[in-house]
């Protein structure tokens, strides 16, 4: 019982630094007999995290999950022979996870470092992330996975306590340099984003993670509120909820601009077609309505609709404009299969307010 309060108890502070954008789910759970199965395979190929193998790292992972609250019971650590820079967590319920460090990943970080990653990845499983009820490959999809990231992050900086640790962290996942090569300047790496020269292109949207550089700015100004400091908190600060909206920014000026645009494409798209499924009901199109159009599509898409509705066959016109709604809803279901129903409804409750 103490277990499980403690978990529930770390989770909620969790929680509370959040990123806002991440929404909670239900969380992708790997069935415990996948799990199960991953952990004999690791206990037979890799090296499990203990104090009498690795005890350096096995001090350092029981102080991240102190201060994270988490029951170092709940956690089994596997360090795989990998050159490849990667951690992943598996979790089969809300009581247990699996986590895997590559050995890569392992030999490139100091001990805070390492702390930083440890938390990042512990974070996944307080906050039970994973795909959830989103459809992998969906732009929905990705842009939750992105938002997962910038909250984890934090509660790595969180366990480790050190922005400069958590930061070149960051920077050595980016470059796979060691110390010997590397003099670690927040402010020069920073300052790379005033040398994109696009940013506007996004960073694609088929990415799990934000690039490194939108990740420590995004740290940077987490570090300077005090649920941060102060943590752990039962309630996010008034200035927390300014750094989000930022936080939010920023993802969409150097990240999701260009997908975001997209999505708001495909529901001017369905607006239209709503609009137009009313505008036909009477079989006029007067001029009031045609200053309605015009004030929320401007005089370009008035003039494309009118040629439209005039140059339709009569008695097809009310099929042709369901289907040219339809095919744009199915594009914004598959954009968004989760917030689909909420998305359509509320264009749909718009639309009828303003052609009232």
């Amino acid at each position: 019982m103490a277990y499980d309060a403690a978990l529930k108890q770390a989770r909620a502070y969790a929680d509370v630094v959040r990123y806002s954008k991440d929404k909670a789910t239900h969380g992708h759970i790997v069935s415990r007999h996948l799990i199960k199965k991953q952990q004999d395979m690791l206990l037979r190929s890799s090296l499990l995290m203990s104090e009498s193998l690795t005890p350096e790292l096995s001090k350092k992972f029981d102080e991240v999950c102190e201060k994270l609250g988490v029951p170092r019971d709940a956690v089994n650590v596997f360090i795989q022979a990998d050159s490849t820079i990667q951690a992943a967590c598996l979790y089969s319920s809300s009581h247990e996870c699996l986590i895997q460090f590559s050995s890569g990943l392992i030999n490139l970080l100091d001990s805070d470092e390492f702390g930083f990653v440890a938390g990042h990845e512990l974070g996944h499983f307080l906050l039970e992330h994973g795909a959830g009820d989103f459809q992998k490959e969906s732009i929905e999809y990705f842009i939750q996975s992105r938002a997962q990231e910038i909250s984890v992050d934090r509660l790595g900086l969180i366990a480790t306590g050190n922005l400069d640790a958590s930061m070149s962290a960051l920077v050595k996942a980016a470059s796979g340099l060691e110390n010997r090569h590397l003099r670690f300047d927040v402010g020069a790496f920073i300052s790379q984003a005033k040398k994109i020269s696009q940013p506007q292109r996004g960073e694609g949207f088929a990415s799990t993670h934000p690039s490194i550089l939108t990740r420590c700015r995004a740290l940077l100004w987490f570090s300077t509120d005090t649920t941060y400091k102060d943590y752990p908190v039962t309630k996010q600060s008034p200035e927390l909820t300014k750094l989000n909206a930022t936080i939010e920014k920023e993802l969409n000026k150097f990240v999701e601009g260009p997908i975001r645009e997209e999505i708001n494409t495909v529901k001017k798209e369905i607006a239209l077609w709503l609009a137009a499924s009313i505008i036909i009901k009477d079989g006029r199109f007067d001029k009031d309505e045609q200053q309605k159009i015009k004030n929320l599509f401007g005089d370009v898409i008035l003039d494309k609709l009118k040629r439209f509705l005039s140059d339709s066959n009569k008695d097809t016109l009310s099929h042709d404009i369901a289907n040219k709604l339809a095919y744009s809803k199915k594009k914004l279901e598959h954009m968004m299969p989760v917030n689909f129903e909420k998305l359509y409804s509320e264009v749909e409750k718009f639309i009828a307010e303003k052609l009232a």
